[in-house]
C-alpha cells in the first residue's frame, strides 16, 4: 500500500500564530544532532526507537529513521550527513521549542480521522485502547478522568514514510512509521487544561510543502524531490527558512517544522483536553505527554 500521507488541516493552526510570534525560550544552544536532548533508554518496537525528554513533563519516543532530506531531516535546517541528521546552528528538533501542543482535525466515528493508514482504521483503533484506558472519548463525552483518542503527529514523531527513499541506497526505506500505534505499539497519555487522554497514533500530519515548479500543497508529493521547501517552519532563529514563506502562510505550519511534540487530535479529545477555552483559540499547550509502551499488539507486517 502507497502512503500518500494524511495532512492536517492546517487552517486549524491559525491560532499558534505568525512565524513571528512570541513563543517561551528555544531548546538550549549547543550540539548538532540533538545533543541539547536529554536522551534515555531504547523504546518502542522491538526498542528501536530512542526515549527523549524534551521538556519536564514532555517525553517522546523517537522511531527509528533514515535520514531523508526532507520530512525527518527537514530542509533548510538540517543535513545528511554519512546518513545522520546533523542540526543546523538554531534547530534543536523537536526541543526546539521545549513544549507540547494539540490541535484538532476530524471526527472520529463518522470515519473522518481517516488517512492513508487504514490497518486498523482510526475509530477501531480508539475502540480497542478503550478495553484498557477507559471510554473512546468521542463516545462518551461527558465521561470523567482518563478516556481515548487518536491523533495525526509530526513525521519526526511517526517516522519516515512508506514513499520515501534511503538517499543512501536509492530503495524505499524498509522500517518506515515506527511511531505509529499499529506498528509499534506506543501510545501517549496526554495532559491539558481540562483532562487526560490516552492517544493511539494513526496517521502522520507533514504540513505544506512544494517542489519542482509545483504550488504550495500537502508534503506527500515532494517527500523524495531534491528542492522541497515548507511553506512555513517556525523554528526560531534557524536559517534560511526562518521567516520564508510566514507571510503568505499568515500561520505556523507545525507539523512541517518537526520542532516540537505535536498532537493533531480527534475532536471530542481535543475538547476533553482542552476545553472550552481550548476550542476558541483552536489549539492547547499541553502540562504532560508521556510515553505508554506496549499500548496495543505491535504488528511487524504493518500496515499489511
Amino acid at each position: 500500500m502507497r502512503n500518500a500521507l494524511h495532512e492536517s488541516l492546517v487552517a486549524l493552526l491559525l491560532v499558534l500564530g505568525a512565524c513571528n510570534s512570541s513563543k517561551p525560550t528555544l531548546g538550549a544552544s549547543g550540539g548538532s544532532a540533538g545533543s541539547d536532548v536529554v536522551t534515555g533508554p531504547p523504546c518502542g518496537y522491538q526498542q528501536r526507537g530512542t526515549l527523549q525528554q524534551i521538556a519536564a513533563n514532555v517525553q517522546v519516543c523517537l522511531p527509528l529513521q533514515v535520514c531523508t532530506p526532507s520530512e525527518t531531516c527537514p530542509r533548510g535546517l538540517a543535513d545528511c550527513v554519512a546518513g545522520a541528521c546533523v542540526f543546523k546552528p538554531g534547530y534543536h528538533g523537536l526541543a526546539t521549542l521545549p513544549e507540547a501542543w494539540a490541535t484538532y482535525y476530524c471526527d472520529l466515528p463518522s470515519g473522518g480521522c481517516d488517512g492513508s493508514v487504514l490497518n486498523p482504521r482510526p475509530y477501531e483503533l480508539a475502540q480497542a485502547l478503550a478495553a484498557k484506558y477507559g471510554p473512546v472519548c468521542a463516545s462518551a463525552p461527558d465521561a470523567p478522568g482518563t478516556c481515548v483518542g487518536i491523533a495525526a503527529v509530526p513525521p519526526q514523531m511517526a517516522g519516515n514514510s512508506q514513499i520515501a527513499r534511503d538517499p543512501a541506497s536509492g530503495e524505499d526505506v524498509s522500517a518506515w512509521g515506527l511511531g505509529m500505534t499499529g506498528a509499534s505499539g506506543l501510545c501517549y497519555r496526554i495532559t491539558g487544561a481540562t483532562g487526560t487522554a490516552v492517544i493511539g497514533i494513526s496517521d502522520r500530519c507533514a504540513g505544506y510543502c512544494k517542489c519542482g515548479r509545483g504550488e504550495y500543497n500537502e508534503c506527500g508529493a515532494c517527500i523524495n524531490a531534491v528542492d522541497t521547501t515548507p511553506e512555513c517552519t517556525c523554528v526560531g532563529a534557524a536559517p534560511p527558512l526562518y521567516g520564508s514563506g510566514c507571510a503568505e502562510a499568515a500561520q505556523c505550519d507545525w507539523c512541517a517544522s518537526n520542532n516540537h511534540p505535536h498532537f493533531d487530535l480527534d475532536n471530542a479529545t481535543f475538547e476533553h483536553v482542552c476545553g472550552a477555552a481550548g476550542e476558541h483559540a483552536g489549539s492547547c499547550q499541553l502540562s504532560a505527554v508521556e510515553v505508554v509502551e506496549e499500548c496495543y499488539p505491535p504488528n511487524p507486517a504493518w500496515p499489511d
